[in-house]
This record gives structure tokens, C-alpha cells and sequence, in this order.
């Protein structure tokens, strides 16, 4: 048995033709999903531009011999200690504790330059925080570390937006916090890719299906699993198929053997033993036997007319591979020579 499935380029049209409608159902559900996606991103940001959220920027300079004494400051932002300093000046403006759930902290290094960046909520609560905090990591490096820095950038307040995606938007002082819904809203990379994915989640449904598809398409594909030589092929559309088979006939009566007969043998397709059976020449009508392939019928028509050689019947879009090769290996197995084989279409 093969092991491999032969495949043409009229094999995979056939099949786009048939599946497309799967591609296109799979990018449908991924742009289905795209959109739900960005409808609920767009009500999550809706909702973060409600509240009165800040962002403020600083930066001190300190100057920094080693890599660990960096690591020192950075780790040193949201200690116990800062979070103290911070929660002790906002207590003393009467407002909220410093929270880590809605209070965002970060900093870098940039040579002997940490840049501090509070996103919060509240326009003063903000400052405040920020203040606080690069006035008390100053202070704790100049205690601690033995060096003398400063503020280079003082604390400056801007509206931002938190959006859903993590991603924060920056306003300039005194602009509303707008949202929108637009085009573009769903042109975003990942979210094309989404849409990518879900198409070729089709394509390759359809692959699979290409793969375990076991049916002759093309007399190519037929040639790739019969080993015996083509003596006809009867397309589907043509005019006369009675002319065509009695060509064939014709060409396979000037070899009929003196003893013995010839015996068509199809798996499935009636309609090919007909015509088959009918474009037999007169004087060679007793000799020559078709049948659809069942082993008793096969009995049969061995005992009435014995066969000297056979000719198997491939219906494209309709044989399958392993239908192809039990007939020949019915034949063989009753000694029966294998002419060649006649392509039809169904």
C-alpha cells in the first residue's frame, strides 16, 4: 500500500473551490473576536478617562561608581521604607495612603540619571507622592552611599489615561481625557495577526483535508498509482463517448490473444462498464467482459469467457487510491495480465 498521496495542482483548486467558505468562516470568527475585544477595550478605557489620574515625572542625578549601588536605588523605590515617607506626608495633607493596586511606580537608570515616574490619582495626591518620594531617595543615598546629588528635574503633573491594554496616554495640563472609537481601532498589529491566524487556522483545515484525500483527480495523479500504461482516456464533456470507447476498442482488439478474452473491471462506476461494453467491436463482443469489481462476479465471468489480460477502469473525482490498487492486486492474484488501464471522468 502507498504510503503517500498524490496530489496535483487540479486537486487543490478542487478543494479550494469546495472549502473556501471554511477560510473565510474561521477569519470571520477571529474578526468576531477582534471586534468584541475592541468594543470592550474601548468600554475599559471609557471608564479609566472618568477618573482623575496623574502622571508626574522627576529625575535626580547621583552620581554611580558600581552597577550595584543602581541596583541599590532602583530597588529601594517601592521599599517600606520610601512607601513610609510617602504615606506619612500624604497623611499629613490629609489624604489616602499610598496604594499599590491603583499607585504606579517606576524608575530607571540612565548613566548617573533616574528618571521617576508616579502614575496616580488626584492632580495634588500626585505631586505629593512624587515630591516625597524623590526628596527621600535623595536623602538615603546621600546618607547611605556617602555621595553628594540633586534634583535636576522637579516634580511636573500631566493628565494621563490608563489604558486597558497597560498602555499610558499623556495629556497636556489642563486637557480633558478624550477616548475614541475608530477605524483604526481595529488595525492594530496584534490584532491583524489575530485575524491572520484565524484564516490560516482554515487553510489548514483545508491542507488536512487535501492530505487525506484519497481520490484520482488528474490522469497524473492516476499515473502515480498505476504502473501500467494509459490506453484511453474518456473526458466527460465530449460530444460522443461512444466514439472515444470504440477507439479504445478498437486499439485493444488488434491484441486480443487467440485464446482467452478481455475483461474490463471498474470498482464503482456502472456507467464506464456500459459504455465500455458497448463500444466493443462485433466480431470481438464474445471475447471482451466488463464489470463493476465484486469477486463473485469475477468468478463468473472468468469461468464463462477466461480472461488473458484485464483493463482497469479509473473513474477520476470518483476511484480512491486503495480502490486502485485491490483491483490490480485482484488481478494478480488470479494470474490475470494487466494491459494497461482507461481513464474516465465522473
Amino acid at each position: 500500500m502507498r504510503e503517500e498521496t498524490p496530489i496535483s495542482a487540479e486537486k487543490i483548486w478542487i478543494h479550494i473551490k469546495k472549502y473556501w467558505w471554511v477560510c473565510v468562516l474561521t477569519a470571520a470568527v477571529a474578526v468576531a473576536a477582534v471586534v468584541l475585544d475592541t468594543w470592550r477595550e474601548y468600554r475599559a478605557n471609557a471608564a479609566a478617562a472618568l477618573r482623575d489620574t496623574y502622571q508626574a515625572d522627576s529625575m535626580i542625578y547621583y552620581p554611580i561608581e558600581t552597577e550595584p549601588e543602581a541596583t541599590t536605588l532602583l530597588t529601594l523605590l517601592d521599599s517600606q521604607q520610601m512607601i513610609g515617607r510617602v504615606n506619612e506626608a500624604l497623611a499629613a495633607k490629609g489624604m489616602e495612603e499610598f496604594d499599590g493596586q491603583t499607585d504606579k511606580l517606576s524608575m530607571a537608570w540612565k548613566g548617573s540619571c533616574f528618571p521617576i515616574t508616579v502614575i496616580s490619582e488626584g492632580e495634588e495626591r500626585t505631586r505629593q507622592i512624587s515630591t516625597t518620594l524623590t526628596e527621600a531617595l535623595l536623602e538615603w543615598a546621600e546618607e547611605h552611599m556617602g555621595s553628594e546629588g540633586q534634583i535636576v528635574n522637579h516634580t511636573q503633573v500631566y493628565p494621563c489615561l490608563v489604558q486597558a491594554s497597560g498602555a499610558v496616554t499623556v495629556y497636556p495640563p489642563g486637557a480633558s481625557r478624550a477616548v475614541g472609537l475608530t477605524f483604526g481601532s481595529f488595525l492594530g498589529w496584534k490584532k491583524l495577526m489575530v485575524i491572520c491566524a484565524g484564516f490560516l487556522c482554515g487553510a489548514a483545515f483545508l491542507f488536512v483535508l487535501l492530505i487525506f484525500d484519497t481520490k484520482l483527480r488528474t490522469r497524473q495523479e492516476a499515473a502515480q498509482v498505476c504502473e501500467y500504461p494509459c490506453l484511453g482516456e474518456v473526458k466527460r464533456r465530449v460530444k460522443d463517448p461512444g466514439k472515444e470507447w470504440a477507439a479504445i476498442n478498437a486499439v485493444i482488439g488488434c491484441h486480443l490473444p487467440s485464446s482467452g478474452g478481455i475483461l474490463y473491471v471498474t470498482f464503482s462506476n456502472e456507467k464506464a462498464v456500459n459504455q465500455a461494453a458497448a463500444g466493443v467491436l462485433p466480431e470481438n463482443r464474445e471475447r471482451v467482459r466488463a464489470c463493476v469489481w465484486s469477486r463473485d462476479r469475477l468468478e463468473v465471468l472468468c469461468k464463462e469467457t477466461p480472461a488473458a489480460g484485464a483493463v482497469l477502469l479509473i473513474c477520476l473525482n470518483q476511484d480512491r487510491v486503495n480502490q486502485v490498487e485491490t483491483l490490480a492486486e485482484d488481478m494478480e492474484n488470479r494470474k490475470i495480465p494487466i494491459l494497461g488501464y482507461v481513464v474516465t471522468e465522473g
